[in-house]
Formats: C-alpha cells, sequence, structure tokens
C-alpha cells in the first residue's frame, strides 16, 4: 500500500554485513532509540539476524518485485553512506 502511494521510493540495500554490525552495535548501546514505537521489542532475536543475513536473498528479491509492479515510481538505490551523505546533501534538488 506504502509504494502505491507514494512517488518516490528510498530503497536502503547495504551490505549484510553492515547492517549486522549496526545492529549489534544498537543492541549493545542499551539506549532506548526515539524513532521507533514505543511497544517495539529491540531484543536482538536470531530471527531478526537471520533475516538480516538472509535479506539479500529472501526480502530484497519481492522488494525489486513489487517495484516492477509499480513501473511510474522514482527509486532512489542507496548501496552505501556516502550515497546516503550524497541524497541528504541533494535532497532538495530531488523531483518525482
Amino acid at each position: 500500500m506504502r509504494v502505491k502511494l507514494c512517488d518516490t521510493v528510498i530503497f536502503f540495500d547495504l551490505p549484510a554485513e553492515i547492517c549486522l554490525k549496526n545492529a549489534i552495535k544498537r543492541a549493545n548501546s542499551m539506549k532506548k532509540r526515539d524513532d521507533i514505537a514505543e511497544d517495539f521489542d529491540e531484543t536482538l532475536s536470531d530471527e531478526f539476524l537471520a533475516y538480516i543475513k538472509n535479506f539479500q536473498t529472501d526480502t530484497k528479491p519481492k522488494i525489486q518485485q513489487l517495484l516492477t509492479i509499480e513501473p511510474n515510481k522514482k527509486v532512489i538505490l542507496i548501496q552505501s553512506y556516502e550515497a546516503e551523505e550524497h541524497l541528504l546533501e541533494n535532497f532538495d534538488t530531488i523531483k518525482p
């Protein structure tokens, strides 16, 4: 539903190693995040680690398929922190 309602999709496709490192770092920080729902379970479960490890083969193809169904959407692919910084620096120039 979200893809149908938007005009631009920002797809963060970072390597699993980076995502795993970040998840472990967040879990070990013991700091409550204020950017997620209060009732969200932030426990670093084996299931969540497996989701991250298997994202490229299990979830990414589903996202790509969804984006082909909605071909009129602008897709911005972010595959590195450098690309993320570039996007943020130029965010006001993005046009759908």
